[in-house]
């Protein structure tokens, strides 16, 4: 038997549909729930259909099927099956349930054994306050097929005055009447607001409000809280603040663009990012700007709602750096502590330091500065030290830190007091 082969459940209970599945220990059966019926199947056997076992009767009539649910199951440590349960009370005038009982577990005492042999048993373990769960158990297990996690939704979080917010509570697989129950807090109003899975609210004024949900999940048993915050602004068409900023760097420079909304509620958002007129980008953020040449770029910013529209512009100075590498050793420097060229110093970009000798008309060495590894650029080569005026000799070593190709350079500089 394939694990993949389809059972045709309406053929089975016309008023069902599978909730919760469960495997016996020995893993040679498989128990699944569909509302108000328990089905048995049998892993092994040639036909997985042909191993169907009824373990309850199944109620035809369309007022009475809830009677009683199945929901989810659980094999428990005890190695017996549990299936949540709840029971029909209420009926109205026409017979269709209104109310249940919620919180008790049926039991599949002998969960290996084929057939009726596996001991089902109904209502043998009751659930009290606050452990009350509707066809499900204390926590949401792997096995529920049906209720999932219970979560909100807001229509909007920006709009006008005199617009309606609507909060809508939905359940994983169920809609409508199988929707959690809510509880909703609006911070302009002290009441409290019950309502069954939706619920709306029109804001008298303008302001940041905070939104106060409360769900009761039947999945989980408990209520969760939620929390979330809206704004409202005037019914005023929008009005839209714009500002342009550059970041140069080497070889490129980039603009960033963003705005403010400083009045009325903004429903859409166009920006005009090449000057060219033509609004064809959407989106909340605009994309950043990349420029590797130096000029000038305008850009624009559309928006609208139902009560106008508004275009603003600002303009991007762009001014690449020019970060190509050099390097320029003087030929002369005066020592004569005036302030002004006291020192023999090379300027650089993108090279290091990485050796120097100075040598008199002699040959002798005056100065060496060793294998210093790189100095920082506008590095002081040599002040003269305790030597006379004259020309002087040297021998410079740098290295281009892109590359890491060294370039020696030989030359002349005169100390002059």
């Amino acid at each position: 038997m394939s694990l993949r082969e389809s059972i045709d459940y309406k053929a089975l209970s016309p008023y069902s549909y599978p909730w919760g599945v469960s495997f016996s220990p020995n893993d040679s059966l498989i128990y699944v729930s569909m509302i108000n019926t328990v089905y048995q199947y049998d892993r092994y056997a040639t036909s997985l259909a042909s191993s169907t076992v009824l373990l309850t009767i199944p109620d035809t009539n369309p007022y009475t099927w809830y009677n009683k649910h199945y929901g989810i199951l659980q094999l428990a440590p005890n190695g017996r099956i549990y299936a949540a349960e709840a029971r029909t009370t209420l009926y109205n005038s026409t017979g269709q349930p209104i109310g249940y009982t919620r919180g008790w577990l049926s039991e599949i005492r002998y969960p290996n054994r084929r057939g009726l042999a596996c001991g089902l048993r109904d209502s043998v373990v009751q659930f009290r306050e606050p452990y009350i769960f509707y066809a499900s158990l204390p926590n949401c297990i792997d096995s529920d097929m049906g209720f999932g996690a219970a979560f909100v939704s807001v229509s909007s979080h920006h709009f006008c005055v005199g617009d309606s917010l609507r909060v809508q509570a939905s359940m994983k697989g169920f809609s409508g009447d199988y929707a959690p129950q809510m509880q909703v807090w609006y911070s302009d109003s002290d009441s409290v607001l019950v309502q069954g899975y939706a619920a709306t609210h029109t804001y008298t004024q303008a302001g940041q409000y905070t939104l106060r949900v409360r769900l009761w999940e039947s999945c989980s048993g408990r209520y969760r809280d939620y929390t979330d915050s809206v704004e409202v602004l005037g019914c005023e068409p929008p009005r839209l603040s714009l500002s342009c900023l550059v970041s140069d760097t080497c070889g490129q420079s980039v603009g960033t663009v963003s705005y403010a909304s400083i009045g009325g509620a903004v429903d859409s958002l166009r920006w005009d990012m090449d000057g060219d007129g033509v609004f064809e980008y959407v989106g909340e953020q605009a994309p950043l700007l990349h420029e590797s040449r130096a000029g000038v770029r305008r850009v624009g910013l559309w928006c609208k709602n139902r009560y106008g529209r508004d275009t603003v512009h600002c303009e991007l100075s762009f001014q690449p750096q020019d970060c190509s590498s050099y390097y320029f050793v003087p030929n002369v420097f005066t020592r004569n502590a005036d302030g002004v060229n006291d020192r023999w110093e090379l300027s650089s970009r993108g090279y290091g330091l990485e050796r120097l000798w100075v040598y008199n008309r002699w040959g002798v060495r005056v100065h060496d500065l060793g294998a210093v590894g790189g100095l920082p650029p506008s590095s002081v080569l040599w002040d003269g030290g305790q030597q006379s005026a004259g020309v002087y000799f040297y021998v410079l070593e740098l290295k281009e830190s892109a590359t890491g190709r060294k370039v020696q350079i030989k030359g002349t500089v005169e100390l002059m007091r």
